[in-house]
């Protein structure tokens, strides 16, 4: 089997790269952004093809692939992640990323493109979120996201390919954006400061970064064109889990909430009703938010240690 992969250098994208490494008989071509910190690929860099793309403008990107026989693609690739850029008009250039990418693979034999998607396509919710809920763009990202969605569905169809759009609920692990929610509150207490919180009373959806990479795989194998929700099924309170953290750092800076306000667009409820994709894959979380959690900080004091 032969793997595309947009986005390897990102977060998601170099846990997914691991995983594959370890399916045998598999050729692994990773695209990354050109000039991309490659960090989180260096010891797997034996192991796979890494190309760089300057978005996906360059001329047969793909030929070594023009004999294979089979292709499968999982295409991660977006610009501006961050929240600052949530409503950047950076995030129109996406849909155009998508269409060079898919005009780069189109005399490939590609058998199924999985792509991210995000739970924000849902806007705000107060119970547990189905894929059949009604969509609502609130910001220049959501729109992105959901138009992109439907322009690849339309692609697959058209061209009898399988189509895989996986709403990811929030994700976490070793190696993330060091400003998300957890390794920010992490970071803070190892160097016995307190973070800047709101009241906490949000209620998410946490699932541990192997997880959303064996997910991945696991819908590589599915057939048609689906869209599914990616998280863990169960739900924590902010507060408790950053109580959970200080509890395990146990630095000597104080626990304060409430310092922060909620942002005007804040999402105070966020937990996947994950019944469709577990009724048609067996993939399951293997990593409780326990041992996630320490591993995630086991991570940061293993670089705080070596920095």
């Amino acid at each position: 089997m032969h793997y595309i992969l947009t986005g390897a250098h990102g977060f998601i994208g170099s846990y997914l790269a691991h995983e594959l490494i370890h399916h045998p008989h598999t050729s692994i071509i990773a695209v990354v952004r050109k000039g991309a910190n490659l960090t989180r690929l260096n010891d797997i860099r034996h192991y796979i093809t890494v190309l760089e793309s300057d978005g996906f403008k360059e001329k047969n990107l793909f030929q070594s692939l023009s004999s294979a026989i089979s292709v499968t693609v999982f295409h991660l690739a977006w610009e501006g992640v961050v929240g600052a850029c949530r409503n950047d008009l950076l995030q129109r250039c996406n849909l155009d990323l998508l269409k060079n990418f898919l005009s780069q693979i189109k005399s490939l034999p590609v058998q199924t493109i999985i792509a991210l998607g995000s739970q924000a396509e849902y806007g705000s919710k107060d119970h547990p979120i189905e894929e059949s809920e009604e969509l609502k763009p609130l910001t220049l990202y959501v729109q992105a996201k959901i138009q992109t969605c439907n322009y690849l569905q339309d692609y697959c169809l058209s061209h009898g390919i399988g189509c895989i759009w996986l709403r990811l609920f929030s994700s976490y692990g070793p190696m993330d954006n060091p400003s998300w929610l957890i390794p920010y509150v992490m970071t803070q207490f190892l160097q016995n400061k307190s973070p800047l919180l709101t009241e906490g009373t949000q209620i998410w959806d946490y699932l541990y970064v192997e997880d959303v990479a064996k997910a991945l795989i696991a819908s590589s194998y599915l057939k048609g064109n689906h869209i599914f929700n990616l998280g863990s099924a169960s739900e924590v309170m902010i507060r408790n889990l950053v109580t959970r953290i200080y509890e395990l750092i146990q630095p000597t800076s104080a626990l304060c909430f409430g310092r922060a306000p909620f942002r005007s667009d804040q999402i105070m409820y966020l937990q996947a009703d994950m019944s469709k994709f577990f009724a048609m894959s067996s993939w399951r979380p293997t990593v409780s938010l326990e041992k996630g959690l320490e591993k995630t900080l086991n991570y940061l004091r293993k670089s705080r240690d070596s920095s």
